[in-house]
C-alpha cells in the first residue's frame, strides 16, 4: 500500500489520531505477515514462544483497530512504511543466516526495532484519545503499549541471555 500524499497537512487532531491508528494497524499487519517465518527459523524455543505470542497480539491489535477505524470515514492516508522497510530488508538478510544463537539474537533485534517504531505512535494515540474525547479507546491503547513493553523486555532478556551463555561456555 503506497503512501498517499504525505505533504497533505493534517487538518485537525482527530485527523492525526485516525492516521496514527491506521499506522498502528499497518504495523500490526506487517508483524502478522513476517513473524511466522521468524518463528520457523529461530532455534530457541522460548524465543519462538515469545514471537508466537507477539503474532497473536498483532492479530488481536489488528482486529481491535479495525473495529475502531470502522467508525471513522475515509481510507488510510498513511501507513508504516518504515516498519515495512525495516522488516522487509531484515527478513531478506535473515533468511540466509545459518541458524543458531547469532541468528536468534538478530531476530530479537529486528523485532525489538519494530516494537520501538510503534511505541511513539501508540503513546501519541493515547494522548490524543484522552484529549479529543475518545476515552473509550484509552484502555485498549494502554494495554497495547503495556504489551509492547513486556514483549520488548522479554526479547532483550532473551538476547542478553543467549550472548552471556555463548561467552560463558568453554571455547569450541
Amino acid at each position: 500500500m503506497p503512501d498517499d500524499d504525505l505533504t497533505e497537512a493534517r487538518q485537525s487532531f482527530p485527523d492525526l489520531y485516525v492516521d496514527v491508528l491506521w499506522n498502528l494497524r499497518a504495523g500490526a499487519r506487517v508483524l502478522m505477515a513476517t513473524l511466522p517465518v521468524m518463528v520457523e527459523r529461530v532455534t530457541d524455543r522460548e524465543l519462538a514462544t515469545v514471537l508466537r505470542d507477539l503474532w497473536g497480539q498483532a492479530s488481536h491489535t489488528d482486529e481491535q483497530l479495525n473495529t475502531v477505524l470502522s467508525h471513522f470515514d475515509g481510507p488510510a492516508r498513511m501507513h508504516a512504511a518504515e516498519m515495512e522497510t525495516l522488516i522487509g530488508v531484515a527478513m531478506r538478510r535473515f533468511g540466509s543466516w545459518p541458524r543458531g544463537d547469532p541468528h536468534d539474537v538478530a531476530a530479537c533485534a529486528i523485532v525489538r526495532a519494530a516494537i520501538h517504531t510503534a511505541i511513539p505512535g501508540c503513546e501519541l494515540a493515547i494522548v490524543l484519545a484522552k484529549a479529543i474525547g475518545f476515552a473509550q479507546h484509552v484502555g485498549g491503547l494502554e494495554a497495547l503499549r503495556g504489551q509492547m513493553q513486556v514483549t520488548d523486555d522479554n526479547l532483550r532478556r532473551l538476547s542478553e541471555q543467549r550472548i552471556k551463555e555463548a561467552y560463558a561456555a568453554p571455547p569450541r
